[in-house]
């Protein structure tokens, strides 16, 4: 009777730690699915940035911009210095 009864709780304990592993798993699984889908927004977001930073970093419009709002002019042939640096060994 005694083995009957031990036999049962080792079954009964078994079938508790089953029940507690594959909701961990579920719960596991949720978060994997959580973090892919974060992933995946956040590679979408870096696209986007990709895409806004060279429209802003374009020539002809980092160009207009200095003109336009801080007033600046190409230099003339004339006020341009070219500095030649010795090479360092």
């Amino acid at each position: 009777m005694r083995l009957i009864i031990l036999l049962s709780l080792v079954v009964f304990s078994n079938a508790l730690a089953v029940v507690y592993v594959r909701q961990e798993n579920r719960d596991v699984f949720r978060e994997v699915v959580s973090r892919q889908e974060q992933r995946d927004r956040l590679n979408s977001e870096w696209g986007q940035l990709q895409v806004e930073q060279a429209t802003w970093a374009r020539h002809d419009r980092v160009e207009k911009v200095a003109k336009r709002d801080l007033h600046m002019i190409a230099p003339s042939l004339a006020d341009v210095i070219v500095v030649q640096l010795r090479e360092r060994y």
